[in-house]
């Protein structure tokens, strides 16, 4: 990770060199300025049009963005697919729609950004990448949890699987490989156990459920879950008039008490009382209830474990301009690694009151330097766009082409330090 950030007099973040998270640093900077350049509404929730400025990475900081060249897979209309009795896919993927967990959307609007960017080549031959263009996600959900249909044509739920493992089989350019330089995604939390079943689509990399980690010789990517912005968040996220963030804490989150995993969450919300003891600070909601606008009225979200480690409530938090209190040093493991994670939020992993209450102390001043930092990052991880289709491309193409270490911010980092860490058990949804 970085450890350190500076503030320029302009107020942009400036990262200082101490310790580094990765290869892709050199290509966020013009990643968050093609987002910004692009201007997208998060209330609206569409996805750019075609005709907008995908191309333009880094042009406006003097630098050439390095462009992946990729074959997309279209012998199947997978976006035709629908779900639920007949509802179309891009229905379900709408935040205020009923049917399907937006979090786990991620398999979408991978797709979607995959679809209309200029990276994408029509000659196989040209590729450094294969896309495979399944929604797994979808039919897992359908599989593990909901025990509906999601379909494309005539097949549905384990059948997509089916098919997706066989269209590998019999294509060439899996063969070649035997899959090195394809990239999936299947994300949801019962993946890791389905694809187990199916040995091609396997041997892709693919953005996974909590996981950075090599499996038989694939790269396996975290994916950041898909988030969802208050619409009445500050400007800066969610395109609408700044409100005063009056609130210092806040959590909106099931409590499920009878759930050992849960126990951490009661405890923080029970100490959290406390906190005027050590300064002007107050929780405005720690519990059940509507997400909006408390989160976005609050300087900081607790981000505590469930059933695992990680939460869409992450995501929430960040797109709402909300700065995220992690509770455990093992949830920074199972992130994404193109986002300086420690930089834009704190630690607060305390086990009784007193510990809660002394870092409350510590962190809380520390609010306008993370703050800065989580508004210069948050663009990269809105999935409506196509910066996070960018970053993980970016990310396998480096392990595609064997790359053993790479210069960043002076450093040599080994590029292997993506895929080391081993995902937390499942233990339910």
């Amino acid at each position: 990770m970085i450890d350190h950030l500076d503030i320029e007099a302009s107020g942009r973040p400036r990262l200082t060199k101490t310790r580094t998270i990765g290869r892709t640093y050199a290509f966020i900077i013009g990643a968050v300025l093609c987002v910004v350049l692009i201007g997208i509404s998060s209330s609206d929730w569409g996805f750019p049009r075609e005709e907008l400025p995908f191309g333009e990475i880094a042009r406006a900081r003097g630098r050439t963005a390095t462009g992946v060249k990729f074959y997309l897979y279209s012998d199947l209309d997978w976006m035709s697919m629908t779900c639920n009795d007949g509802v179309l896919v891009d229905e379900l993927v709408k935040p205020q729609r009923d049917g399907f967990p937006f979090k786990h959307t991620d398999d979408y609007w991978f797709l979607k950004a995959a679809l209309h960017h200029p990276w994408r080549v029509s000659d196989p031959e040209e590729a450094d990448l294969f896309v495979v263009p399944a929604l797994l996600n979808f039919p897992m959900e359908q599989i593990s949890f909901s025990r509906r249909q999601c379909c494309v044509g005539d097949l549905c739920n384990a059948e997509l699987f089916r098919y997706t493992d066989t269209m590998l089989a019999q294509s060439p350019w899996f063969k070649r490989y035997g899959g090195k330089d394809h990239v999936a995604v299947c994300s949801h939390y019962g993946c890791p156990g389905q694809l187990a079943l199916w040995r091609n689509i396997q041997a892709c990399n693919t953005i996974s459920f909590e996981e950075n980690s090599m499996r038989g010789d694939r790269c396996r990517i975290a994916t950041t879950y898909v988030g969802r912005a208050c619409v009445g968040a500050p400007s800066e996220h969610g395109n609408s008039t700044a409100i005063a963030r009056q609130d210092t804490f806040v959590m909106v989150a099931s409590m499920h008490p009878e759930r050992p995993s849960f126990r951490q969450r009661g405890e923080f919300c029970e100490w959290a009382k406390s906190a005027s003891r050590v300064g002007p600070y107050n929780v405005s909601q720690c519990g059940p209830g509507p997400q909006c606008p408390a989160v976005a009225q609050a300087q900081f979200g607790f981000h505590i474990r469930g059933d695992t480690l990680g939460s869409n409530r992450l995501m929430d938090y960040i797109l709402s301009g909300t700065v995220p209190v992690f509770t455990d040093e093992r949830q920074y493991d199972i992130l994404l690694p193109f986002v300086p994670w420690r930089n834009l939020s704190v630690l607060i992993n305390a086990r009784d009151k007193d510990e809660f209450l002394d870092a409350v102390g510590r962190v809380v001043p520390q609010y306008e330097t993370v703050k800065a930092t989580l508004d210069f990052f948050a663009p990269l991880l809105r999935w409506e766009t196509p910066a996070p289709f960018e970053q993980y491309m970016q990310l396998f193409q480096f392990f595609r082409h064997g790359t053993s270490e790479v210069e960043v911010a002076g450093d040599l980092i080994a590029i292997s330090a993506l895929c080391v860490h081993q995902p937390d058990p499942v233990a339910g949804r």
